[in-house]
């Protein structure tokens, strides 16, 4: 079977500080009865790629998620076909990266010669987004398809609201993956804003790292990159 082909993974740069970060946190260390095997879940799963930064740690860490998109969600056993908001199980530590609202959400197929040569030969258009990775339109619903602007921030503040409030235990760590980007030379924040959100939903910064990525070297904005991405260490307050 053919794997699918998915263009916003974990760079393999983000792979050590997150483990880093997860053997800070003592996870598995302190197992609450009733969960999962000391689940490491991801909300926003993908094709998967938590499995991967969690190998080191498989002895005693194993990996959940959710997945809206069912050709990423197929991938691995470990993750369920769903809108991760009907998740309702709880954990002590969660990581994942969320669509950046980039030009990775544009919904464009490639020209019609291009829709042509993939239905004949499967060779994708050059360029990577959701969209050309499926071989359609992004699910209505998913933050993958939106870009930068009100509707993205409405759709991930009520994600990080049920991340937040309902699936990390008290207690609990939540290590998040983010990159701000340049879209038409102007900066959009939003690591900045996924910060911010998350604080102001209760969580405590315990650290923050900057890891210098390749990025997509394709596209109109080349020559205005971050030069990385940011990864984010909070945790819940302890329930008095």
């Amino acid at each position: 079977m053919t794997k699918q082909s998915h263009c916003a993974k974990f760079s393999k740069e983000l792979y050590e500080p997150i483990r880093q970060m997860i053997l800070r946190t003592h996870a598995g260390q302190e197992c609450v009865n009733g969960l999962a095997e000391c689940g490491v879940y991801d909300p926003m799963a993908g094709v998967g790629t938590l499995e991967e930064i969690l190998a080191p740690m498989a002895g005693w860490l194993v990996p959940v998620g959710s997945e809206i998109e069912i050709e990423y969600a197929t991938e691995r056993p470990w993750i369920q076909w769903e809108d991760c908001r009907d998740h309702l199980d709880r954990y002590q530590l969660i990581v994942t990266s969320p669509p950046y609202g980039n030009r990775m959400a544009d919904q464009y197929l490639g020209t019609p010669a291009e829709q042509a040569l993939r239905a004949e030969t499967g060779k994708k258009p050059r360029r990577n987004s959701y969209a050309i990775d499926l071989n359609r339109r992004v699910s209505e619903g998913s933050s993958a398809g939106l870009q930068w602007g009100p509707k993205y921030r409405e759709l991930m503040e009520s994600i990080w609201g049920h991340v937040a409030q309902h699936q990390l235990l008290p207690g609990g760590h939540l290590i998040v993956n983010v990159a701000s980007h340049f879209r038409d030379k102007e900066y959009r924040p939003v690591a900045e804003w996924t910060l911010s959100t998350l604080l102001d939903l209760g969580l405590v910064l315990i650290e923050a790292r900057f890891a210098e990525t390749p990025g997509n070297r394709d596209g109109q904005n080349r020559e205005s990159r971050v030069g990385g991405e940011l990864v984010y260490l909070f945790q819940r307050k302890e329930a008095r």
